[in-house]
């Protein structure tokens, strides 16, 4: 036919054509019509075994299924989960169902690839020339935005979002895209694009999955040794084929599932634990495959995500609180590293070798990103002439960057601090630490560990304001503490077993006692294999050991401990040591609880002479005159701890700031003991003054708070304002909770004073059950001879007393102080003061001549025992006046009575 410019075109559509052609102008052939369905690309087969889990269906439904259709979804996930597995299955499934015309499956690791594989399915499809890479792919998306053809565009394994720029398939109603990729970066998000989250295994899948490869040639396996190889390997589906096809390659050999967990476990490298043939057409090893990852992670970090990693390959998977990985130890480490890479790629252009792994890695990543830049625009001169980048910055900012980019590539979860959680958190496979250990030398595993656990030392609070922050950092502890107990150990300074040390104060601090005390056992017994017994470090877990046993209520093991400890801290140490001064107040502290109280203010009064003398304002010198006026209050004189504490508030006001903790803290003691010395409502005023103070500058949830809250609820309700009390006791709860957990000590104080406020309020009977269910629980939970457990049956039998019941409370007594007096001896304080409980309350029911005798035999016991100054003493002099007087009264009653009979 003739054309507009006068020339003559022939165009033939299909078919073939014979025979000599003679023309003097164009001859256009159209490509023949592909026959339909036309797959281009190859596709993965699907693996043996394949796990049908619930994302199939989510992918399936997605699709137009089952809602709402979805042009494109993009599976996202770290690498080993599926993804491609997922991607295949779903492709499979529409070819077999005969919904599609055209599959193009492309390997989309750069963009060159995806161009490539545009240009092949053109020539197939829309007959574009094979060669032209440049108008090819455009002329393939044009196809695809007109065709009425069924298809499906799979991009599997995409890097970064930016390779896709201008060759994103159209949106088409006849028409999917699915792409997998590493990376959770939002732009995936746009253009209506869902993102699915790829995850591990549950462990049903996990179980059902080892049960399908290894039952023929692994019968012996049973479901528990297969449920603890999936958990070991972290439910990894990519992990968890490998290592299935390692156990079946060796099964003649004698390998079980025990001995591969214990490889693995051991962290023998990764590269050991890959099968000889590997499964399912797979191309890579689990180990490259992590590697790789590791690669593209330091390539958009400057290096710094490995070392990170590195880091976190010694803590808890589950969950590494930020703080740790901004620690200054661990930001020293990582600009180490990063001087390290500086200096082998000064090496490396030189012409010297590398000296280390990651030097080498970060030495390719930046001639990527200048090859990267030369393929863009500014040619391979401009790379060569372009600067040196700089030493990377390791500030705290540039760590939480670090994070967010391992967050990114799904090497991590990274969970930010937010309203519901006070700090940062990251989550990490155990693999990818695995993987991430492997890239360490022998000469750095020692000084990392170390370093690592000077980091969890560096991020532990003084004082913790948030127990799901020191879970997190005793979970973290532990995991260090089995993966490089030996390497902490051998530090010949101590100061990597810090760490240690703290998680165990940690549970102790929270109430913990009985897991601290076998903590601190385990602790010492394998400190005194690697360290010795005389060794600075096992003197401090012997005095920790020590104050668990007084916190479990066993007062004389505990002193007796404290008191050797002490003995040995002098010798090595000396008197004035720190050491032996902590340990010296700890002997006070103990005495005081025993009922000793003119023991622990001797003690007390000697270790803040010491301490005043060598730190006259520091912190321990402030604690220790707090708690030499605490016990001179609790041996009965509140008025002079009132003032010597009145006195320590000025002084750290003016050594701390009128807003420190430490000055609120030593303040409301001060309260604490004016309302006990007659005046109240001073009390109530002061702790409502520190209690806003403390709102304003600490927190609401701040301890220091809920201290003060709970000081100012008790003394409120002494001054009458019971109804007040009663509410914000029951508000307080919860806050103590969450913030303490439940068996902190102030925790269990305010359901202590909740029920003491119900009772005598109208609410006797709440106030006893409240009472009753708590002694039950907290025996249970703790053991009888538990202070708190102890506290709370006191409480409770008082309660029987109070709700009428004088007999029930006089057994309940009783019964208490067999228990005790049997264990700790007839004349402890403790047992003493139940035996006056039970003759107040025996007294009730019996004559009142049998009560005085029983009150002065009672009284002179305690008398000869505690001496006149004890406040025992006092309260039993008190009683037996009472009864006295209530017998003379009795008496002048039945003499006026008989008199007025006689008259």
């Amino acid at each position: 036919m003739a054309g507009v410019d006068g020339r003559v075109t022939n165009v033939i559509n299909g078919g073939t054509f014979t025979g000599p052609v003679v023309q003097g102008g164009r001859v256009t052939v159209s490509a023949a019509e592909p026959p339909w369905p036309l797959q281009v690309g190859v596709m993965p087969a699907i693996a043996d075994a394949f796990q049908d889990r619930g994302l199939t269906e989510t992918v399936a439904d997605a699709a137009g299924g089952g809602g709402p259709v979805v042009l494109c979804q993009v599976l996202a996930g770290m690498g080993g989960v599926g993804k491609t597995q997922l991607a295949a299955h779903h492709a499979h499934s529409l070819l077999e169902a005969g919904s599609l015309d055209l599959l193009l499956w492309v390997t989309a690791s750069s963009r060159q690839a995806v161009r490539q594989a545009y240009t092949q399915a053109a020539a197939q499809v829309a007959g574009g020339d094979p060669a032209d890479f440049d108008a090819a792919p455009e002329l393939f998306l044009a196809w695809l935005s007109t065709t009425s053809k069924r298809w499906l565009v799979v991009l599997d394994d995409v890097q970064d979002a930016g390779d896709l720029a201008r060759l994103w398939p159209p949106r088409r109603a006849s028409g999917q895209v699915v792409v997998t990729t590493r990376r959770r970066d939002p732009l995936w998000f746009a253009d209506g694009r869902t993102q699915i989250e790829v995850g591990l295994f549950s462990p049903a899948e996990t179980l059902a999955y080892l049960r399908r490869r290894l039952r023929r040639w692994c019968p012996a396996e049973g479901d528990d040794e297969l449920a603890a190889l999936g958990e070991d390997l972290g439910r990894l589906p990519l992990a968890l084929a490998q290592a299935a096809s390692y156990l079946i390659d060796s099964a003649r050999s004698g390998m079980t599932s025990s001995h591969y967990r214990e490889m693995v476990r051991s962290r023998r490298p990764l590269a050991e634990l890959a099968p000889n043939q590997l499964p399912d057409d797979q191309t890579s090893t689990l180990a490259a495959v992590l590697a790789l990852s590791l690669e593209r992670a330091d390539l958009h970090s400057l290096g710094q995500a490995t070392p990170v990693l590195q880091l976190a390959s010694w803590l808890d998977p589950h969950g590494i609180p930020d703080r740790i990985l901004t620690a200054p130890s661990a930001r020293a480490f990582i600009a180490r590293q990063a001087r390290r890479a500086e200096a082998a790629e000064a090496a490396d252009a030189a012409g010297a070798s590398a000296p280390g792994a990651t030097g080498r890695r970060l030495l390719r990543f930046r001639k990527a990103r200048k090859t990267r830049g030369a393929r863009s625009a500014r040619s391979a001169r401009s790379a060569r002439k372009a600067p040196p980048l700089p030493t990377p910055d390791v500030s705290a900012h540039r760590v939480a960057l670090v994070l967010e980019i391992l967050h990114r590539l799904s090497l991590a979860d990274h969970l930010p601090a937010g309203p519901d959680r006070s700090f940062g958190l990251l989550r990490v496979h155990a693999l990818v630490q695995h993987a991430a250990h492997d890239t360490l030398g022998p000469g750095l595993l020692t000084s990392l560990a170390r370093t690592t656990a000077f980091a969890v030392r560096e991020a532990w609070p003084a004082v913790e304001t948030s127990q799901a922050l020191a879970q997190a950092l005793r979970a973290c502890t532990a995991a260090l503490h089995r993966k490089a107990g030996p390497h902490l150990w051998a530090d010949p300074t101590g100061k990597a077993a810090g760490a240690l040390l703290r998680a165990g104060v940690s549970l102790a601090d929270s109430g913990q006692s009985a897991a601290a005390l076998q903590y601190f056992e385990q602790l010492g017994s394998e400190a005194g294999t690697h360290i010795g017994f005389q060794h600075p470090t096992l003197l401090t877990i012997r005095l920790e050991l020590a104050r668990c046993l007084g916190s479990m209520g066993d007062d004389p093991a505990a002193i007796r401990g404290l008191e050797d400890v002490l003995t040995d801290m002098r010798r090595v140490h000396g008197p004035d040591h720190p050491s032996t001064l902590a340990a010296q107040a700890a002997l006070a502290e103990q005495y005081g609880k025993a009922g000793d109280f003119a023991t622990a203010t001797r003690v007390y009064d000697v270790v803040a002479s010491h301490l005043s003398h060598t730190s006259p304002s520091g912190h321990d010198t402030i604690t220790s005159l707090a708690k030499l006026a605490h016990w001179q209050g609790e041996s009965g004189r509140p008025e002079a701890a009132a003032r010597a504490l009145r006195r320590l508030a000025g002084f750290s006001t003016a050594a701390l700031g009128e807003d420190a903790p430490q000055t609120l803290a030593v303040s409301a003691r001060a309260a604490h003991w004016l309302g006990h010395a007659g005046n109240p409502l001073s009390a109530v005023h002061t702790l409502g003054s520190l209690l806003v103070t403390s709102r304003l500058r600490l927190g609401e949830q701040h301890p220091y708070t809920l201290a003060l809250r709970l000081d100012h609820a008790h003394w409120m309700g002494v001054v009458g304002e019971v109804g007040w009390a009663i509410t914000e006791l029951e508000a307080l709860l919860p806050d103590m909770r969450r913030v303490l957990g439940d068996d902190h000590p102030d925790t269990v104080r305010v359901q202590f004073e909740h029920a003491h406020w119900l009772l005598g309020s109208g609410h006797d009977a709440d106030g006893a059950r409240m009472l009753s269910v708590l002694a039950t629980e907290l025996t249970a939970a703790l053991g009888a001879r538990h202070p708190h457990a102890f506290e709370a049956r006191r409480h409770s039998a008082h309660a029987v007393g109070v709700s009428g019941d004088p007999r029930g409370a006089a057994a309940a007594f009783r019964e208490l102080h067999l228990e005790w007096s049997t264990a700790l001896g007839e004349d402890h304080p403790r047992a003493l003061a139940l035996w006056q409980q039970f003759l107040r309350w025996q007294g009730e029911e019996s004559g009142l001549v049998d009560a005085v005798a029983d009150h002065l035999a009672h009284y002179a016991r305690v008398r000869r025992v505690l001496g006149m100054g004890h406040p025992l003493t006092t309260a039993a002099h008190t009683a037996l006046r009472d009864c006295q007087a209530r017998l003379n009264d009795e008496t002048k009653f039945v003499v006026l009575v008989v008199g007025r009979k006689a008259d």
